[in-house]
């Protein structure tokens, strides 16, 4: 007889403002879109940030078209859930390297934003067993974990605070 799993933990709902961040249009709808939905029918205000276009996603659609196709897709999707804003970072689809660049793109996400929370999908090697992650999943992930620490030190990326975008540093992603 196999053993009951350990069972989730409530997530603690008293914030305001939530930041999603995630490699491609319609990873939320795959991951986090009904509690986003849930989120946002409860007043509170969520934000996506897509940071390819999904260019890459159908094999029989020309990268361009395809990108116009995705982001449209996704903007109607998100408005569905109740969120009214999708950043598209437009990074190259399925072939995201983590490091100190995306660190950057995301922490000035972070840093325009405010949020109280911060989404991302799975970043781990697998989805469990032998079911491989995608590379573009697991290096968006791990740079977000990275960014959001980032967005809170000044000396970090200081090249974004201050200037047109009126940015500065953010530490309060609990």
């Amino acid at each position: 007889m196999a053993e009951k799993p350990t069972p989730l933990e409530p997530l603690d709902e008293s914030w305001e403002r939530a930041l999603c961040v995630v490699a491609h249009p319609d990873d939320m709808e795959f991951g986090a879109a009904a509690a986003v939905a849930r989120w946002t029918g409860q007043g509170k205000s969520v934000v996506y940030c897509m940071v390819t276009s999904g260019e890459a996603g159908i094999d029989g659609l020309d990268p361009d078209a395809c990108r116009e196709v995705r982001e449209a897709e996704q903007v109607a999707s998100a408005r569905i859930v109740g969120v009214d804003v999708v950043d598209f970072l437009r990074q190259p689809d399925g072939v995201l390297e983590y490091g100190v660049a995306m660190r950057a793109l995301i922490a000035a996400e972070v840093r325009r934003h405010r949020p109280d929370i911060v989404v991302t999908g799975n970043f781990r090697d697998t989805w469990g067993g032998r079911n491989l992650n995608q590379a573009d999943h697991i290096a968006v992930g791990r740079a977000v974990v990275d960014a959001v620490r980032d967005a809170g030190n000044r000396w970090v990326f200081a090249d974004q605070l201050g200037g047109a975008d009126g940015l500065e540093p953010w530490g309060g992603v609990r």
